[in-house]
């Protein structure tokens, strides 16, 4: 399929909320607006997606799937539960559970928190 899981990421995104901003993207994502700019880049030149003016604000250009990327997206759906299932088979639910309480402490103690609209990018310190 060709896809990076930061692509898969932002094809998911638009997916569940599509015609949004790149800095939109980028908080949902969590990573920098710079690294989604070149995610997003590579995804137009590949037809799964289309950046179109804003007609409110006419500065910001907004991110729109096409039917090529509604296409991928439905296609690595399955390829993404599949990653994750093969990932955590080993353990078994409990220590899913576990394992999720635990990294939303490390979330917490990394300052990973939820922000009106999205999450804030990762940043090295």
């Amino acid at each position: 399929m060709g896809l990076t899981p930061l692509q898969a990421t932002v094809l998911r995104i638009l997916g569940k909320e599509d015609g949004l901003d790149q800095l939109s993207i980028a908080s949902r994502a969590v990573v920098d607006p710079s690294t989604i700019k070149d995610v997003i880049q590579r995804l137009e030149q590949n037809e799964a997606l289309v950046r179109v003016q804003s007609s409110r604000d006419r500065r910001m250009r907004l991110v729109y799937l096409t039917a090529h990327g509604r296409e991928l997206l439905r296609r690595s759906n399955p390829l993404a539960k599949l990653a994750a299932q093969n990932l955590l088979e080993p353990i078994s639910e409990q220590e899913r559970a576990q394992l999720l309480t635990i990294v939303a402490k490390l979330v917490e103690a990394h300052d990973i928190s939820p922000e009106p609209g999205g999450r804030k990018a990762w940043r090295r310190r």
